[in-house]
């Protein structure tokens, strides 16, 4: 399954058709630290998050579960993942250009935001790496939640050259929109 012959489905409600194999995907790369699966069915039901398939006819090779920042400006990215017989293919970085183009069209947002694990480890600093490969700018800022021993940065890719749009670039700002988002999800 090659780029190509994929296209990016986006769905606000977890139906029967893409739900059971994204959430496969979501299960394999997702051992630690997601979320449990009511409280996504929870989102979905109060309509704070999208579902992202990259499928071709009958199979999906990668998910996202996004969701907009409070101020309406940016797109939260929860989750994101490519199923394992498909990475190293491109397939990820397709998946981060698609939201970003369906993001800035569809909804006229103004970035994209994911937060990663800030502690220098080798995983870590390969999914930085491919946050920054898909073209996302690290913050300095490192936050600490309360619920979690990990610390994180804020990553952000900007969807426009307005300069009348400015794009913020604190890490203290966008966690604050990235917490709120979280906040919800849990309520």
């Amino acid at each position: 399954m090659e780029a190509e012959q994929l296209q990016l489905i986006t769905l606000e409600k977890l139906d029967e058709k893409w739900w059971p194999e994204a959430r496969q995907i979501y299960h394999q790369s997702f051992e630690h630290g997601r979320k449990p699966d009511r409280i996504i069915k929870q989102m979905f039901d109060r309509r704070l998050s999208f579902l992202h398939v990259m499928a071709d006819k009958s199979a999906v090779a990668a998910m996202a579960i996004t969701g907009k920042a409070e101020n309406g400006k940016a797109l939260i990215i929860d989750y994101l993942a490519v199923k394992e017989e498909y990475r190293g293919r491109g397939l990820g970085e397709w998946l981060v250009k698609a939201l970003a183009f369906w993001a800035a069209s569809e909804l006229q947002l103004q970035k994209l935001i994911i937060e990663v694990e800030s502690e220098q480890l080798p995983e870590n600093d390969l999914r930085k790496r491919f946050w920054q490969k898909c073209g996302f700018r690290m913050t300095n800022y490192v936050h600490t939640y309360k619920w979690i021993p990990e610390t994180y940065q804020a990553m952000y890719l900007p969807l426009t050259q307005d300069s009348s749009q400015a794009v913020i670039e604190d890490g203290q700002v966008l966690f604050k929109q990235i917490t709120a988002f979280h906040h919800q999800s849990f309520r």
